[in-house]
């Protein structure tokens, strides 16, 4: 059976929301017909709708303060987010070795990218 999200008026006139499971809107609808109420909506709800966080749910919001800091901080400093990150600098043609000078990568007319001295340090 499916999940359904569903709108209807109680006795009171008031607008009661909710979530029943059904075979079908139209069993839904009948069976909130005999519970005395007036259907306004009834709507099937999809894995879409459950729940888009679940997976963000794991992490708690102080690690989630930290990283963000923490990110804010090498951004500022110029540091690229392949150098500040351990699995792609550890990839990279340059891990476990001394950083090239700029000279030794560019050549004389171009000058070093705008954070590169930072990435040295």
């Amino acid at each position: 059976m499916a999940l359904y999200t569903y709108r209807a008026l109680d006795k009171q006139g008031e607008i009661v929301q909710d979530k029943t499971e059904g075979s079908g809107e139209m069993a839904v609808a009948h069976e909130l017909r005999q519970q005395g109420l007036l259907v306004i909506d009834v709507k099937e709800q999809n894995v879409a709708q459950k729940d888009i966080l679940a997976p963000f749910k794991r992490i708690k919001p102080n690690d989630l303060v930290i990283f963000s800091r923490q990110l804010a901080t090498m951004i500022n400093a110029g540091i690229s987010l392949g150098a500040a990150h351990p699995r792609a600098s550890s990839s990279s043609r340059w891990s476990g070795k001394a950083l090239p000078e700029p000279e030794d990568v560019l050549p004389r007319t171009q000058t070093p990218p705008l954070g590169y001295d930072s990435y040295l340090r």
